[in-house]
C-alpha cells in the first residue's frame, strides 16, 4: 500500500501481527550524512524515558521491544518493533531523519519509510526533497496507540535539527553543556551495566551534539503562516499585564499556556479562535457545576495569545444555534451566567431537547471560509451525536477552507463520528481532532493545553503546503 503525506491507518488493516519492521531510506548527495532514529514517546508526547530513544549509539530498548538492525535489505536503517513488549508508558514511536553537518532536506532524492511483516512490505510512504526547504530534520512517520495501534505518514520538517526534535518531544533547549547534561541524563549505573557501555557513549554523543549548537538561535518548527511582528517576550509580558489588570484569576492559566505554546512552537502564530458550546438539555449538569465556565476561562488566554483583537468568538447550539457576544477579559467572569440571559436562557431559546451540530458548523464555515488567518475552532459537546453523515460532509467541505476543528467531549458519551476521524476520506487535509474528558476539573491545565494543541501545528504545516493557507 502506498501512503500519502498525512494519511493515517490502523495497523490491523495492514497486518494481524504486533511484531513488524520499519525500514527507512534517505537518498542523499555524496558527502552528506543523515542519522536515522526512533523516539519512544509517552501519552503526553514526551520523551520521558531516554532508554527508549534508539539511535546509532543505543541500539536496543531495555525490554527488547525496539531494536536497531542497521542497514538491511536495501534500507539505510531498519528497526525491529515488538509492540506487545512495549511498556504501557510508551504510546508512540516516532521515526526521524537528522542531518549531521552541512546540507538540507531539500537535497533529498527519492526516499521512503516502509513497514514490513516477516520481510514482506505491507505499506510505504515515499517523499523527496521537493517536500522540504532548508530543514535539517524530518519526523517521517509514527506508530501510535489510539484505541488500537495505528500508523501516520507525517513528513514534518524541522529547521533546528536534533535540537528542535528534542524540544518538540518535551526536552529543553540547552544554553550550556552543564544545562544539557541536567536535561538529558544517562540511565542509572545499574541499567548501564546491564545494557553495556554503548548507552553511556550514546548519551555523551547526544550531549556533545547539542552543546555544539548552543550558539545558534532557538529552533522553531517551520509553519510558514502569518506571525505577529511583536517580539514574543514583549508580547508575553504585555499579555500577562493585561490579564493581571482585567482578569487576575486567569494569570496562572496564561503562564501555563505559554509552556505548551513554546513546546509546540506556536508562540508566534496569529489565528482566529472560536469556541462552540453545547447548550442541549443533557449539558445542564455541566453548566450547574461550573464546568462550562471553566472551559471558557481556560480557552480565553489561548484566544488572547493567538488573536490580536483580544476576542474569543463564541457560539451556542442545541437544535438551533446562535452567535453570542465575543468573550473578552472584560466579560469573561461569569460569562455563561450573564451572556444573553445566561445558559438556561440559551437552552430555552435554542430548543434544548436535541443537539444539531451541523447547523452551527454551517454558520461557522460561512463566517470564516474566506478568512485570511487560520481559524482554530474548539467545539465542546457531551455527546449524543446523531448527524454523522452531515458532519462528515461539512468536515470534508471545510478541509478546503482555513478552519481546524478541535472537538472536545465533556463528561458524556456516544460521540459518533467524532471518534472515527481516522476513517474519514475525501478531505484535502486532515482538519480535525477529538478527545474526551470525563471531568475537566481532574485534568491539569498543562495536560489540557497540550491536548488542545496536539494536532493544530501539523495542520498549519499541511494546510500551507496544499494551499489552504496563504
Amino acid at each position: 500500500m502506498q501512503l500519502q503525506r498525512g494519511q493515517k491507518i490502523k495497523l490491523v488493516d495492514l497486518t494481524s501481527l504486533l511484531q513488524i519492521t520499519v525500514g527507512l531510506v534517505a537518498n542523499i548527495p555524496s558527502g552528506m550524512t543523515i542519522d536515522i532514529s526512533c523516539f519512544g514517546i509517552d501519552a503526553q508526547d514526551k520523551l520521558s524515558d531516554d532508554r527508549y530513544f534508539i539511535f546509532y549509539n543505543q541500539k536496543n530498548s531495555p525490554c527488547g521491544s525496539l531494536t536497531s538492525l542497521g542497514s538491511q535489505a536495501g534500507d539505510n536503517e531498519q528497526f525491529q518493533i515488538d509492540l506487545a513488549k512495549l511498556p504501557a508508558t510508551i504510546r508512540k514511536l516516532v521515526f526521524t531523519m537528522t542531518i549531521d553537518g552541512q546540507g538540507s532536506m531539500s537535497q533529498l532524492q527519492q526516499s521512503y519509510l516502509r513497514l514490513l511483516e516477516n520481510e514482506r512490505e505491507i505499506a510505504r510512504f515515499s517523499f523527496t526533497g521537493a517536500d522540504f526547504d532548508a530543514e535539517k530534520a524530518i519526523m517521517v512517520g509514527e506508530l501510535y496507540f489510539k484505541d488500537v495501534w495505528r500508523f501516520a505518514a507525517v513528513g514534518q520538517g524541522f529547521n533546528g535539527g536534533l535540537s528542535a526534535l528534542l524540544k518538540h518531544f518535551g526536552g529543553e533547549e540547552a544554553t550550556s553543556e552543564e544545562n544539557v547534561e541536567a536535561v538529558i541524563q544517562p540511565p542509572p549505573a545499574d541499567i548501564i551495566g546491564k545494557l553495556g557501555e554503548n548507552i553511556s557513549k550514546g548519551f555523551s554523543a547526544l550531549v556533545g551534539r547539542m552543546t555544539e549548537k548552543t550558539a545558534t538561535p532557538k529552533p522553531t518548527v517551520e509553519t510558514s503562516v502569518t506571525t505577529t511582528a511583536v517580539p514574543k517576550k514583549a508580547k508575553l509580558v504585555s499579555l500577562e499585564k493585561q490579564i493581571e489588570k482585567e482578569a487576575p484569576h486567569l494569570v496562572n492559566l496564561a503562564k501555563t499556556l505559554m509552556v505548551s505554546l513554546e513546546k509546540k512552537n506556536l508562540q508566534d502564530i496569529v489565528a482566529s479562535v472560536v469556541l462552540v458550546l453545547d447548550a442541549s438539555g443533557s449539558m445542564s449538569r455541566q453548566y450547574e457545576k461550573g464546568d462550562v465556565q471553566l472551559v471558557v476561562d481556560k480557552v480565553v488566554p489561548l484566544a488572547l495569545h493567538f488573536d490580536d483583537d483580544g476576542k474569543l468568538e463564541t457560539w451556542a447550539f442545541a437544535k438551533k444555534q446562535k452567535q453570542l457576544s465575543a468573550v473578552t477579559l472584560k466579560n469573561v467572569k461569569d460569562y455563561v451566567k450573564r451572556e444573553w440571559g445566561g445558559w438556561s436562557s440559551w437552552m430555552y431559546h435554542l430548543n434544548a431537547y436535541s443537539n444539531n451540530e451541523p447547523v452551527v458548523m454551517r454558520d461557522i464555515i460561512s463566517t470564516f471560509r474566506v478568512s485570511k488567518l487560520p481559524v482554530y475552532v474548539i467545539f465542546i459537546s457531551d455527546g449524543g451525536v446523531g448527524y454523522d453523515d452531515q458532519i462528515e460532509k461539512l468536515l470534508v467541505e471545510s478541509s478546503h477552507y482555513p478552519i481546524f476543528w478541535q472537538f472536545v467531549g465533556l463528561g458524556g458519551s456516544n460521540y459518533g463520528i467524532l471518534e472515527r476521524f481516522d476513517k474519514m476520506r475525501g478531505r484535502k487535509v486532515d482538519n480535525c481532532n477529538f478527545f474526551a474528558l470525563d471531568d475537566i476539573k481532574r485534568i491539569s491545565d498543562k495536560e489540557l493545553y497540550d491536548r488542545l494543541l496536539n494536532e493544530f501545528p501539523q495542520w498549519l504545516i499541511e494546510a500551507k503546503k496544499v494551499g489552504v493557507l496563504r
